[in-house]
């Protein structure tokens, strides 16, 4: 749990920092890409990409400078390539966090799906390859749509 919180206020904190000139310097091969509302979203940096198998645990974080967005999920009992989040894993978490400072969350374990088909070692961080999606809802009730994301 503590892992889920240290996630989403680091998502928050990225997005409050605004839309400053930034140039990532990513020395891997990762990306990540999903439509929003069928919309395409492309992060300009890959904030977290980690699997932590001592608790089973496996996040992705992303952020899009360009128009200071957050997008990532959490994910407990990893195993490995499948479908994600598994029956026990009561509280899975995928936020995306908007310009207009208004944050997403998937209400249940149900409105998300994450398939990882692959992962690597990179600097010795064991990262995750996959696709996802989600129906995520703001505290107002608004909605938005994940569809075809790749990490």
């Amino acid at each position: 749990m503590k892992n889920k919180l240290l996630f989403f206020f680091i998502s928050v904190l990225i997005l409050s920092c605004g839309n400053d000139d930034v140039t990532p310097n990513n020395n891997n091969n990762s990306s990540f890409s999903v439509k929003v509302n069928g919309e395409l979203w492309q992060a300009t940096l890959i904030v977290l990409n980690e699997v932590d198998e001592s608790t089973e645990q496996f996040a992705v974080s992303a952020l899009n400078a360009n128009k200071g967005e957050t997008i990532g999920f959490t994910i407990d009992y990893f195993a490995g390539n499948g479908t994600y989040p598994v029956p026990k894993d009561l509280q899975p978490l995928m936020t995306y966090g908007r310009s207009d400072k208004k944050t997403f969350f998937n209400k249940t374990a149900s409105k998300m799906s994450v398939i990882v088909t692959g992962t690597e070692i990179v600097a010795g961080v064991k990262k995750a390859h996959g696709t996802f999606i989600g129906t995520l809802e703001a505290a107002n009730g608004e909605m938005v749509n994940l569809t075809e994301g790749k990490f």
